[in-house]
């Protein structure tokens, strides 16, 4: 489990901020595309704002992967 992509950068972030925004976020999500693993985001609401967390699993656990996601969603 980890998260889909790291906090968003203010309006007022400097060019380097919003850099160093840009690639974090595009690290988090390429550990399932290098690696060949199934990973499912799941949209979430809190009191701060809506969030993204994404469950990645071993290699060929594709079906078990929706399983698990449709008994969370219950």
């Amino acid at each position: 489990v980890m998260p889909t992509a790291p906090v968003s950068p203010k309006t007022t972030a400097t060019a380097a901020e919003v850099e160093d925004f840009r690639s974090r976020v595009m690290r988090l999500p390429s550990a399932a595309g290098l690696t060949g693993c199934p990973q499912i985001t799941l949209p979430l609401a809190t009191e701060a704002g809506p969030i993204g967390i994404s469950i990645l699993g071993p290699q060929g656990s594709d079906e078990s992967l929706l399983r698990l996601v449709a008994q969370l969603s219950r």
